[in-house]
């Protein structure tokens, strides 16, 4: 009779990457250079074969569109959580939706809405407090009004309604 052996967290995490990766289109190498590690890391990663650090893995989850924190979920017998949209990080100008919707670039179906403008900004000032202490209250609002009019620019908040009445 044949041994089975069971199947370890990390080749469970594995299975499930090549399997995003794959439904997204990417070979090795290019999710490799999308998640900003080598190719040889990736397939370790996907082949479940070595242990590896919390930021690749959080840059495997951006590239095939899992929320933070699915690889973990994933190692723990669940499943990931995927991202309403989704960067194809092969071309970030490229947003695609995760699942069979389109991405609407309506206002109705934005990811953000144009009354989220201030919480996005809250979010980028206390991040940009803690992981830049040196940046000024200028550097900040200039990065949040681009960051915003990115966020726009690719379809993920809605423009803010300008009515008439």
């Amino acid at each position: 009779m044949a041994e089975t052996h069971a199947e370890t967290p990390r080749q469970r995490l594995g299975r499930h990457l090549a399997q995003a990766r794959i439904a997204r289109g990417l070979r090795k190498g290019a999710a490799a250079k999308a998640a900003h590690m080598t190719q040889t890391t990736w397939m370790h990663i996907e082949k479940g074969t070595a242990e590896t650090i919390d930021m690749n893995l959080a840059a495997a989850e951006r590239v095939v569109g899992w929320a933070p924190g699915s690889a973990d979920a994933i190692m723990k017998g669940g499943e990931p959580t995927l991202l309403p949209y989704a960067n194809t990080q092969a071309d970030p100008d490229r947003v695609v939706p995760n699942g069979p919707e389109q991405v609407s670039k309506s206002a109705d179906d934005s990811f953000w809405r144009p009354g989220d403008e201030d919480e996005i900004r809250r979010i980028l000032t206390d991040t940009m407090v803690h992981a830049i202490p040196t940046a000024t209250g200028a550097d900040i609002q200039r990065a949040s009004s681009a960051f915003i009019e990115e966020m726009r620019r690719r379809g993920l908040v809605a423009e803010p309604d300008r009515g008439d009445g």
